[in-house]
């Protein structure tokens, strides 16, 4: 109970300290979907990996290790936070512990850009935004407090965008179905080419287990 106890002033104490610094971080510091998105990204590495993203991007293998690296260090970070919730006890322990996160999870983002070349972090940045974005559901961004202000969104096609978005996340969630029936499709297509190959008596004994085959979509 008593690590509970700690754990609820953490999050009180952190959620007090923070509503005052996100209300005064406006574009400048605060990540969006406009103003440095790659800091809404989990971890720089993986996103980095995709095929696509290190195309376009450009980067190398030393950057991508590089990459890693820092995302390790973000990984060990989160963990002494964690180890170091049951410690403190009053408000100004867990000001001054989630000062000394914020500011080491600053300084690796700062490393992190640091390590692509200026016209790869502008890319980067552009390609993260899209990343974030993705949801049809919600505007593809559209929406967000910083895209609006930018685009100069009147009330009418904020109430246009959300209307269209529905009907498009029903039309990407009727595509990603049949996608999946299809590929299940393909599945048992080539499961039955493999059976194929055995000999009759074993296609028969495998009848016997798994009946007819039918695509079964996860």
């Amino acid at each position: 109970m008593k690590r509970l106890g700690w754990f609820v002033l953490v999050v009180v104490v952190v959620c007090q300290y923070m509503a005052p610094r996100q209300a005064m971080a406006q574009d400048k510091e605060h990540p969006s979907v406009t103003v440095n998105p790659q800091n809404l990204l989990e971890q720089f590495a993986p996103f980095a990996r995709i095929r696509t993203v290190r195309d376009d991007v450009n980067l190398n293998d030393v950057q991508i290790h590089d990459l890693d690296q820092i995302d390790q260090e973000a990984k060990k970070t989160f963990e002494q936070l964690r180890e170091q919730l049951p410690v403190f006890r009053t408000a100004e322990q867990g000001k001054a512990l989630w000062d000394w996160y914020e500011s080491t999870r600053m300084g690796l983002r700062l490393q992190a850009d640091a390590i692509l070349k200026p016209e790869q972090l502008a890319r980067f940045k552009q390609l993260a935004s899209q990343h974030i974005t993705r949801d049809p559901k919600r505007s593809f961004g559209l929406l967000a407090r910083d895209m609006r202000e930018k685009l100069a969104l009147s009330d009418e096609q904020v109430q246009d965008l959300r209307d269209k978005s529905r009907v498009l996340d029903e039309r990407l969630k009727r595509r990603e179905a049949e996608l999946k029936l299809e590929l299940e499709q393909t599945r048992v297509q080539l499961r039955k080419e493999l059976i194929e190959s055995l000999k009759p008596e074993q296609r028969a004994a495998l009848q016997e287990v798994w009946g007819e085959l039918v695509p079964i979509p996860q």
